[in-house]
């Protein structure tokens, strides 16, 4: 069963991703789909992901520490999915031309870039975010490894 430590931290992950977009997405709509700005934001999940996994592992049990650290990320996770799907589906779909346009004027884009569907459906997002725990997961083994080293 989860601690409270991962509870609380998969919280503050995921208020403080949120937050974190939501100030660029203020400051100018563009930067939400800056790269720099999303690989940045995997900071927030990996403090509160170390903080989650060093109160609540114990030493002689990686499971220990991989459980509480993983448990942040699914948590802090869902929540930056449920405010994309809203921001990019519900609120603003203006977005997704935006990144559209992005796409084009990068020289890598993608030759069936016309045919290809960006649309933000509800399905789409909760894949995007089923996969995201493959991520999490790795993340997770990494914090469960260096959380255990400190301890």
């Amino acid at each position: 069963m989860m601690k409270q430590a991962s509870i609380r931290y998969g919280l503050i992950a995921g208020v403080g991703v949120v937050a974190y977009f939501l100030l660029f997405y203020l400051i100018k709509p563009g930067l939400v789909l800056n790269p720099y700005v999303w690989w940045i934001s995997l900071i927030i999940y990996l403090w509160a992901m170390l903080q989650a996994a060093k109160i609540e592992g114990e030493s002689d049990s990686f499971l220990s520490f991989l459980k509480p650290a993983f448990a942040v990320f699914v948590m802090g996770n869902a929540f930056f999915y449920c405010f994309y799907y809203y921001l990019f589906g519900v609120y603003d779909p203006s977005l997704v031309d935006l990144q559209r346009e992005m796409m084009a004027a990068s020289p890598r884009a993608p030759e069936n870039l016309d045919e290809l569907d960006l649309s933000v459906t509800f399905n789409k997002v909760f894949f995007a975010y089923c996969s995201s725990l493959i991520a999490g997961f790795l993340y997770a083994l990494g914090i469960a490894y260096l959380a255990r080293q400190a301890k």
